[in-house]
């Protein structure tokens, strides 16, 4: 008896109090989004998240005092069930401490919003939206993976290491009820003009021709879009038919279309089409794992994770982003670690605490699988990978790490750029003085028709001015302005000369009036 209620006491004692989390993951449906099954999502992302649990739950001084748990619904990529799921989750027990999700954004959107009401944070593993940046709307959300916005200023530094000063942009405006595009574009603009990059911005709804057209007027050699997939596979048709592709051209597209986008084809081009304009174009794109080998906190690398995640999930459910839902576990373990344990908040307490945790999370700093994991103003301060399509595939060319604004074009497995024709292209048509060479007899005949056309014209003004009053005048006068404008026409001419080199006569600018 004794034994058995010792045993019961150092239960008691050394027993950890559950903390929950309440998790929104897709896991059914297909969406209408374009081209998108955002089942996939929530199915590749629940092992990362169910590896991070593990990782964090055996962590000896992260929440070692508690035992981190995750409940979690399907919200079908659908706002009114994710909303629904999002009050039940607040008034069915157990407690949630932080909402972990959701993924599509129609869903996102409305539950941060209403999140502020019952001052729960929330934290996305995979909503990019440029909007949910609003602080002043959303003011409780937070998210690991970088968003929309992350694209410009990585955009920005490759436009200034070529030494381009001049683009061009063209972007999808708010139709389907999305402002997407249109909202990450008006922030890109704002940072091209700090660059003192010169820009002729086009903009279209569901037919581009009109705004390749222009960009076709306006000579824009570096072409810049920010639209889905299906308005590119339009945009790329229509400028291969308008001839806005080739060795004079570089196009910088959005990298988070599905695989192959193009050959799914479009009306009026063919894929093989589609591909010549393709072929050299750039994309942006998320860091899917940090490609340095740290050891991260959980005190595996980013390779070891990959391996670890592979081996967890089935090929068809695998998500190359899964590495942001892990982390995004860590970084809510850490906030409430130092919310519970560093600064001496029970959990009964801690919703009416909230912004100490919010606190907590806007400091968040530690090595994740994803790179250095950081927030600010709510946005992961994250890492952009830079490709070029290269012999019908895109290959890696380098990354852009925000957290120090920098551009690395020799990342670890990064290819090298490949131009056509092995030449950078320039940003305009370059404009340079022509010079012209007139041969010395040509400028000698032309000075000696000019001084008799002089001659002639100042002998008739003479006979003009003595028999004025006799009745060949009008014959004269004629005469005298025949000779008067061909010396002067021609002196026009000869002036324009600059000068003698040689046996030859340079002539910088003709203007001819005859």
């Amino acid at each position: 008896m004794r034994q058995l209620a010792f045993i019961a006491f150092l239960s008691c004692v050394y027993s950890k109090e559950e903390i929950f989390i309440g998790g929104l993951f897709p896991l059914s449906r297909k969406s209408n989004d374009n081209d998108k099954d955002n089942s996939k999502i929530g199915l590749g992302i629940l092992p990362a998240v169910e590896l991070a649990m593990e990782h964090v739950n055996s962590h000896r001084q992260i929440l070692n005092k508690q035992t981190l748990r995750i409940t979690y619904n399907d919200s079908m990529c659908d706002m009114a069930v994710g909303t629904k799921l999002f009050f039940d989750m607040m008034n069915q027990p157990p407690e949630k401490l932080i909402l972990f999700g959701a993924a599509c954004s129609h869903v996102t959107g409305p539950i941060a919003e209403t999140a502020y009401y019952w001052r729960i944070p929330q934290l996305s593993y995979a909503d990019t939206h440029p909007e949910l940046s609003d602080r002043t709307r959303y003011s409780m959300f937070f998210r690991t993976i970088p968003s929309d916005l992350d694209y410009n200023p990585a955009r920005v530094k490759l436009v200034k290491n070529f030494g381009w000063k001049r683009v061009g942009t063209i972007f999808q405006d708010a139709s389907k009820g999305s402002s997407r595009f249109a909202y990450a574009h008006n922030l890109f603009v704002d940072l091209l003009e700090q660059a003192g990059v010169e820009r002729q911005i086009e903009s279209f709804s569901t037919d581009p021709a009109p705004a390749i057209e222009n960009l076709k007027k306006k000579d824009q050699r570096i072409i810049i879009g920010n639209f889905d997939s299906e308005m590119a596979r339009k945009v790329v048709c229509q400028a291969y038919k308008t001839n806005l592709y080739g060795v004079k051209y570089v196009w910088i597209l959005l990298g988070d279309y599905p695989k192959n986008w193009w050959k799914k084809g479009t009306d009026g081009c063919l894929v093989e089409e589609l591909e010549k304009v393709l072929q050299g174009y750039f994309s942006t794109d998320i860091l899917p794992l940090s490609s340095e080998e740290r050891k991260t906190i959980s005190n595996i690398t980013a390779q070891e994770y990959s391996r670890l995640y592979s081996s967890s999930v089935s090929s068809s459910d695998y998500n190359e982003f899964s590495g942001y839902a892990y982390d995004g576990i860590w970084a809510i373990a850490l906030a409430l670690h130092k919310t519970l344990n560093e600064y001496g908040i029970v959990q009964s307490e801690l919703r009416n605490n909230s912004d100490l945790l919010l606190d907590a999370l806007n400091n968040t700093d530690f090595i994740g699988v994803t790179g250095d994991v950081q927030f600010r103003k709510g946005d992961r301060v994250g890492s952009i990978l830079l490709q070029q399509m290269q012999g019908g595939r895109l290959v890696k060319i380098g990354e852009y790490h925000a957290n120090n604004d920098t551009l690395n074009l020799e990342a670890p497995n990064s290819s090298s750029i490949i131009w056509p024709k092995n030449k950078q292209p320039r940003d305009r048509t370059r404009q340079r003085l022509h010079l012209q060479r007139v041969n010395l007899t040509i400028y000698a005949i032309l000075c000696t028709i000019s001084s008799i056309g002089i001659i002639i014209a100042l002998v008739f003004l003479g006979i003009n001015i003595k028999f004025r009053n006799h009745r060949y005048e009008i014959i004269i006068n004629g005469l005298h302005f025949l000779g008067k404008e061909l010396g002067i026409y021609l002196w026009e001419g000869i002036s324009l000369f600059s000068h003698i080199d040689n046996q030859f006569i340079l002539l910088i600018y003709t203007v001819y009036n005859l």
